[in-house]
């Protein structure tokens, strides 16, 4: 057979990943817990930037709700060009009739640089007709990506007491394709689980009917 023409098309590998991030949070609750449970949580979600603001804000409601906590998200309560203090944040929920409040604010945030190498490969065809040969090339890699993650305090004070009574600290991070949007639905997903657990909040779904699967997020086989 001759050869007559070699035919190479170059196809980059596409990278149409889902972000995707994993929370570990260790929670306690604290002595100025009074035994009563809470059962209408307001969520404040303290971020320079209020659209992300207010979209954490309705996730962590989400989850709340999906737990079977009733939740409200501040930025539904009051525009969040309004600058207000944390005494008169807690004004309003105390107004809107909730009896404790999610404080949610991030002590550490950055990302991880690594760099992907460079591969190729190579597949092809002969048409036994014309004997053409035709190749494929495809290439992956060459460039660097990074990898975000953020430490966060997640907080329950008591509206009557003032006091706070639950407390979480969770570590986030997420794989290349993730952003803060990401950290922050896997915080929320986390924490819901968590504080439903540890039983400071009235909840229509006990812990044990929760999905087995439910907020469990130490395994990164497990990331969203």
């Amino acid at each position: 057979m001759t050869l007559k023409r070699l035919l190479v098309l170059v196809v980059p590998l596409a990278t149409a990943f889902a972000g995707c991030a994993w929370t570990g949070i260790e929670s306690q609750v604290l002595p100025t817990y009074s035994g009563s449970q809470f059962s209408n949580i307001g969520v404040l979600v303290d971020l320079p930037d209020p659209i992300l603001q207010r979209d954490a804000e309705k996730r962590f409601v989400a989850e709340l709700q999906a737990a079977g906590v009733k939740a409200v998200a501040y930025s539904s309560l009051v525009p969040l060009t309004i600058r207000s203090s944390p005494d008169e944040r807690l004004e309003i929920f105390d107004d809107r009739g909730a009896d404790a409040v999610l404080h949610v604010f991030c002590t550490s945030a950055g990302s991880t640089s690594f760099y992907v190498p460079q591969t190729s490969t190579l597949t092809g065809s002969v048409n036994p007709a014309t004997g053409d040969v035709w190749a494929t090339s495809t290439t992956y890699g060459g460039y660097s990506m990074s990898k975000p993650w953020a430490d966060y305090v997640v907080e329950l004070i008591g509206l009557r007491s003032g006091d706070v009574v639950w407390i979480g600290y969770s570590e986030t991070r997420g794989n290349a394709f993730a952003d803060s949007k990401t950290l922050l639905r896997s915080l929320a997903d986390k924490t819901a689980d968590q504080i439903v657990k540890d039983g400071v909040v009235v909840s229509s779904r006990s812990s044990d009917t929760l999905p087995e699967d439910w907020g469990d997020r130490r395994d990164p086989s497990n990331w969203r």
